[in-house]
């Protein structure tokens, strides 16, 4: 059976480090699987030296050792491969965190999620700080205005973006001193002081419209000492009053949205603590649900179904 080029290049590569001698040619293509088949000794030749060539072009030092002129072997020495010991700052552990938290897919998230877990394990590697709270599943409508947040949140920057409240027709335009980034019941919060307003702010990333823009200079504030930002989010939650969402769905469609609800005919009623809550369900039934109340998130929904017309038209 032939073998892949990569699982070849693997096992030059383990076959080189599990030896403290230089490796002979002859022993390479005798035991390592990928080059004992070789058509001739040409064949084999060639491929050696191809494979040479693109693992040292990758960074692994393949040493060649000579004896009396003549090739002895080659080997690999682990002083010159072996990884230095992982350390990672509380930001990079954070965006770490983002990145194992943007898998939707139930196959993946399991697997970021250990890798991150086995990160944060290493000896000096503290966790993700301050800068992101409570990592958990995530839409991916909050997702653009993570990254910009948490690099301003890094650089003590301010930021500033369109925010709508529930029930509004309009977004209003906010400047904000971002102080943390909160995951709670799959949801993002940003939690921070709202600077023409002057008192600390809650505001939920999925209502945040358009992009997040950094201004002014790095280092412009400072965090309160006493700060609590998962406290100022579960405060935030507990005052805010459930809404309901009435969505329109077809015979046979909208198979989340009916568990999550009460079907009168064929509308749907959700009951959550935000309206939009449910807008990812309402998108995954397609043309199928069509969202009757509030407006606001029919609002929401149609402009996440511009942005990926627009993304699938380009």
């Amino acid at each position: 059976m032939a073998v892949d080029r990569t699982e070849r290049l693997l096992n030059l590569v383990f076959c080189l480090m599990a030896s403290r001698r230089a490796v002979p040619r002859s022993f390479i293509r005798a035991n390592v699987t990928g080059y004992d088949a070789s058509a001739s000794d040409d064949a084999f030749e060639r491929m050696f030296e191809r494979d040479q060539d693109e693992l040292r072009a990758m960074g692994i030092p393949i040493e060649t050792v000579m004896s009396g002129g003549e090739v002895e072997g080659y080997r690999i020495t682990h002083e010159d491969y072996a990884l230095d010991d992982l350390r990672f700052s509380p930001a990079e552990l954070s965006v770490l965190a983002v990145a194992a938290q943007v898998w939707e897919t139930a196959a993946r998230q399991p697997a970021a999620a250990t890798a991150l877990r086995k990160i944060e394990a290493l000896d000096g590697n503290e966790g993700a700080g301050n800068l992101l709270i409570g990592v958990t599943g995530t839409s991916a409508t909050s997702m653009p205005a993570i990254v910009p947040l948490l690099r301003a949140i890094r650089r003590r920057q301010r930021v500033r973006f369109d925010y709508r409240k529930p029930d509004a027709s309009q977004a209003e335009a906010r400047k904000v001193e971002p102080w943390a980034l909160v995951a709670w019941r799959g949801a993002w919060y940003l939690v921070g002081l709202d600077v023409d307003r002057t008192s600390q702010r809650v505001f939920r990333l999925s209502r945040i419209d358009g992009t997040v823009t950094a201004f002014g200079a790095d280092d412009s504030f400072s965090i309160p000492r006493d700060t609590d930002p998962r406290s100022a989010v579960g405060d935030w939650i507990g005052d805010s009053p459930n809404r309901t969402v009435q969505v329109q769905v077809s015979p046979g469609a909208g198979a989340s949205l009916r568990l999550r609800g009460s079907l009168a005919g064929d509308v749907v009623s959700v009951t959550c603590a935000d309206g939009l809550d449910v807008v990812p369900e309402i998108l995954s039934a397609g043309p199928d649900a069509v969202v009757l109340e509030p407006r606001d998130v029919r609002d929401v929904v149609v402009q996440r179904l511009q942005i990926l017309i627009a993304e699938h038209t380009r």
